[in-house]
């Protein structure tokens, strides 16, 4: 005796399949938020970097800052010239 399969399939007990691949659960049942796990790991490598090499590190963030204040004054020099 053969088995007639469904024509379709319920809701209530259908497979979902991820087509990205696997993806981990958390404890709390979701998935890895993505967003977290990038901010974990550049945390820690920025953390890494200032530990190993603190002058390289400061000089980083000097010029970072530098970079960000002639920007700045940039952008105060075009909205000048236009007023």
């Amino acid at each position: 005796m053969r088995v007639r399969v469904p024509d379709t399939i319920d809701p209530g007990h259908a497979v979902q399949s991820n087509v990205r691949g696997f993806d981990p659960p958390t404890a709390n049942g979701g998935l890895v938020d993505l967003k977290k796990l990038l901010t974990l790991i550049v945390v820690a490598l920025a953390l890494f970097f200032v530990f190993t090499r603190p002058q390289t590190a400061g000089n980083l963030v000097t010029n970072g800052l530098g970079l960000l204040r002639d920007g700045a004054e940039q952008v105060v020099a075009f909205i000048t010239s236009i007023v």
